[in-house]
């Protein structure tokens, strides 16, 4: 299938052929998806001298067929190759588990990542990968091309369910105590003097307030002395 470049004007050729992954039907949304999410942080690898960062979430689907990618990078030096791979796992060594630019996104930008075998490891052994942590996206720039950024996917703690917090106490007005008139001030001012802790107790926070406002503004140049 083509399309044109501009179907209204003069050109009749087509300009590019339409890939077929943006004439599926999308279904993806993942707040209406049950699962377990993981979420990275992306910094410079040991020995690599670069400012980049970014961040990543992978929503492993409850049955463990699949995981939803999202992820973003700011700062890489130049183009870059993304992959996902495992730590050292019982008797198999650092491997790939799922190679990002092999793979289109869909069109909220997110990956679609097919839980499938990665040799030697199983299926399985990616989903067990995944629950203890041992499992990694790596950002490689073609300034670094072993690696410019990478981050473990850790589980998120959270709910979907929210619990109202409780109520705050009763505010107390206090304002006659000597401490929390101290308190007070330190907040309100750059430190508590006899005479303003005596003002509080006496006029009450908000009438303190007040007469603050009304007073004329001090200037600190005339106490200034030229050079």
């Amino acid at each position: 299938m083509g399309w044109l470049l501009d179907p209204t004007g003069t050109n009749t050729a087509p300009s590019g052929i339409v890939p077929s992954y943006l004439f599926c039907a999308f279904t993806h949304r993942w707040w209406e998806h049950s699962g377990t999410l993981y979420t990275a942080n992306m910094l410079a690898l040991p020995g690599v001298n670069s400012t980049a960062v970014g961040t990543a979430s992978l929503r492993l689907s409850s049955d463990g067929t699949q995981a939803i990618l999202s992820y973003t990078v700011n700062g890489i030096s130049g183009g870059h190759v993304d992959h996902i791979y495992s730590d050292p796992y019982l008797n198999a060594p650092s491997t790939l588990l799922y190679d990002i630019s092999q793979y289109h996104p869909q069109p909220d930008g997110t990956y679609v990542w097919p839980i499938a075998p990665a040799p030697p490891l199983s299926p399985a052994d990616i989903l067990e990968i995944i629950n203890e942590n041992k499992c990694y996206i790596i950002i490689a720039s073609s300034v670094n091309p072993g690696g410019e950024i990478a981050g473990h996917f850790t589980q998120a703690n959270g709910t979907q369910t929210f619990t109202p917090p409780p109520a705050p106490p009763s505010w107390v007005d206090d304002h006659t105590n000597q401490n929390a008139a101290v308190r007070f001030l330190t907040q309100a001012t750059f430190g508590a003097s006899s005479n303003d802790i005596a003002a509080v107790q006496s006029l009450g926070y908000t009438n303190w307030i007040v007469n603050q406002l009304s007073l004329p503004a001090v200037q600190s140049l005339p106490w200034s002395t030229p050079i």
